[in-house]
Order: structure tokens, then C-alpha cells, then sequence
């Protein structure tokens, strides 16, 4: 028996899931990912930032004006996400020793002021397990929940109020995780830009491995990276989108960590002065990218659609003479042929008329 069609609001909640699956496919880690540090002492969301400031991303050659060097981008998410670590550092097992303590070294003629590697990784100073365990699970809410949104205006009310704080937890080290999507958002648009150009260096270079051809000549990959930009308007379009995704995100994780700054006793009042501008500029980036995305929409609708041009139509009444006497019945079975609709057939007919193809 057919159950029939899933009723609005089966359907609604379905792709809702399917939305919420689709964001949690981070890149930068899998089920061991910790938005503060792994439990081997590794940082991937510091790592992808080194990564990507060696890659073909900071080679100054590809972009063009009216372009932010991703380079300074890159440089305050890795500072933006510095300051987001900073409320979690009281939490480690193991506290560094004060900076400005003599450390003996070993060496009988003198001690050394400089602190040791081995106080700032796993498993020296590693978070606690319930530590860790409550930074993955607050992380992967904010990413995955419909109720709440990192990309709306800072506030401290509605932030709270997606789930309570737990000790040893405050509202800095929640706030400091809003920022932290913000950052490995804008760091997972960047490695998409990478994929894109890592598929048009291979179409480049056929039969040449894209690692190799862009360790042993970065030149020629920047040539090709540049003149794919130049060359392609949609390609060109499609990453000033991207840069002005990526500069929302990070306006957007300044604005997390400046409330995460407030004093807590005069919330209410500094609240809205302290982050307005943080907010009008996101808004003002966002209201770019809605501008950017009408234009390219509207681009994409002025353009003929491929294969149907008044010349395709010139040539087919010039096939088929006997049908002239019929134009309406040729422009429908025109239409049908090409697989549009008839009102474009009869665009293309005015369009042959207006350059004089029809003899």
C-alpha cells in the first residue's frame, strides 16, 4: 500500500537533518577533533593555519585588486584564535612555570630564562578528559544545532541559554568557542578555494601530480592560478564571494571574543556599544555577499543558454525552408528539439532579425 506523499512538516525537518549532517564534515579533524588541542598535544586548527599560510593562497602574484591578501587574513584568525585559547589555559593539568624563572638547564655555568618546549605539550599541561570531552561536545552543538547561530549578533543571553555552563566552565570559555566555528569556518571556505585550484593546475599539467608540480615549480602554478582568475569572470566571481564569506567570519569571531572581554557585572549596559561595530561590519560584509550573489544570479540569467543562439536558429530554418510558411509550429518544434521553451525560440527570432541573419 502506497503511504502517500511525507506531510510539509516531515518534509521540512528531514532536510533540516540533512542539512545539520552535511555542516559536520570538518576537514581539519575526525571523531578525536578538539577545538582547544588533541590528546596528543596536537593543534589541528593551528596546524591548518600554518598550512595554509605556506600555500599557493599567500602567493602574492594570484590576486588581483579589490582583493584582501589572504595573508593578513590568515594572520589575525591565527591571532583571533590565540585569544580564543587564552580563557582555556587555566584549565591544563599541568601549569608552565612563571616566564621570567630561571629554568636550570644542566649546564653548571648558567641558567637559561627561556621555557621549555616540553611544558607547553602532551602530555605536560594536557586538558582534563571531562575538559576535553565538554569543549568537543559544545563545539560540535554550536555547528550542528538549529536553534542557535554563531553567525547572528553576539549576545550573551541567547548564547547561555542553548545549554547551561557546567564548572569548571564561564560564559569566556563558551563565548571563545563561538568564535572558534567562526575561525575553522572561514578555514574550511580557504581550503576550498584550494581544492578548486589544485583541479585547474591539474587540468594545467596533465599526467603531473598537483604536489609535485607546485613544490618544484610554484612559478608555473601561480601562472596558471592567475590566468585562471584573470581569464574567467565566473572563477573571479565565484572567489571574491568566497573572500567576502571568509572576512564575515572573522569579523564575526572578533565580535564573540570582544563580549567574551565584557565585565560580566555591567553586561547589559556595555553589551551593544562594545560589539556595534564588530556587528555593522558583518552586517555590511554580509549585505556584499547578498549583493555579490544577485549579481552573479542575474548574470547567469542574461546569458543564452548553450547551444541555443539566434545563429542555431538561422541555421535551422535555412535546413528546413518548407516549414517557414508555419512559423509558430518551426518555433515549437524548434523548442522541443533544443529542449527550452518557446519564449526563448522567440527571443532568438528577434534577435536574428535585429542583425539581419534572416534573408
Amino acid at each position: 500500500m502506497n503511504p502517500g506523499p511525507e506531510p510539509d512538516h516531515v518534509q521540512a525537518e528531514r532536510r533540516a537533518l540533512q542539512t545539520i549532517q552535511a555542516r559536520w564534515t570538518y576537514r581539519l579533524g575526525g571523531p578525536s577533533f578538539s577545538p582547544v588541542e588533541c590528546l596528543d598535544g596536537s593543534n589541528p586548527i593551528l596546524d591548518t593555519i600554518r598550512e595554509l599560510q605556506a600555500s599557493p593562497l599567500c602567493m602574492v602574484g594570484i590576486w588581483g585588486r579589490g582583493f584582501e591578501p589572504p595573508a593578513d587574513v590568515l594572520r589575525e584568525l591565527e591571532e583571533l584564535y590565540e585569544r580564543a585559547l587564552t580563557p582555556w589555559e587555566n584549565l591544563r593539568t599541568v601549569q608552565p612555570p612563571d616566564r621570567f624563572t630561571l629554568v636550570y638547564c644542566g649546564d653548571p655555568a648558567g641558567f637559561v630564562d627561556d621555557l621549555p618546549e616540553i611544558y607547553s605539550r602532551w602530555p605536560y599541561g594536557t586538558f582534563p578528559r571531562e575538559v576535553q570531552r565538554e569543549a568537543r561536545l559544545r563545539f560540535r552543538e554550536l555547528v550542528t544545532t538549529s536553534r542557535f547561530s554563531v553567525d547572528d549578533h553576539p549576545n550573551k543571553h541567547e548564547l547561555l541559554g542553548l545549554n547551561p555552563i557546567a564548572p569548571p566552565l564561564q560564559f569566556a570559555h563558551v563565548a571563545s568557542l563561538a568564535a572558534t566555528v567562526c575561525i575553522v569556518e572561514a578555514l574550511e571556505k580557504y581550503l576550498g578555494v584550494l581544492e578548486e585550484w589544485a583541479r585547474v593546475v591539474r587540468g594545467a599539467a596533465p599526467g603531473l601530480p598537483y604536489t609535485w608540480v607546485l613544490r618544484s615549480d610554484p612559478g608555473r602554478v601561480e601562472r596558471v592560478l592567475s590566468e585562471h582568475l584573470s581569464d574567467s569572470r565566473e572563477a573571479s566571481d565565484a572567489l571574491r564571494l568566497q573572500t567576502l564569506e571568509i572576512r564575515a567570519k572573522t569579523d564575526q569571531a572578533g565580535g564573540w571574543l570582544a563580549l567574551a572581554d565584557m565585565d560580566d557585572a555591567h553586561q547589559s549596559e556595555i553589551e551593544s556599544a562594545t560589539t556595534r561595530a564588530a556587528a555593522k561590519a558583518a552586517t555590511e560584509t554580509m549585505q556584499e555577499v547578498k549583493k555579490s550573489k544577485s549579481e552573479q544570479a542575474r548574470d547567469a540569467a542574461s546569458k543564452p543558454r548553450a547551444g541555443v543562439t539566434a545563429q542555431d536558429w538561422v541555421q535551422y530554418l535555412a535546413q528546413h525552408p518548407q516549414k517557414r510558411g508555419s512559423m509558430d509550429a518551426t518555433m515549437q518544434e524548434f523548442a522541443d528539439l533544443k529542449g527550452v521553451s518557446l519564449s526563448t525560440v522567440q527571443r532568438r527570432h528577434r534577435e536574428a532579425k535585429k542583425g539581419n541573419l534572416l534573408s
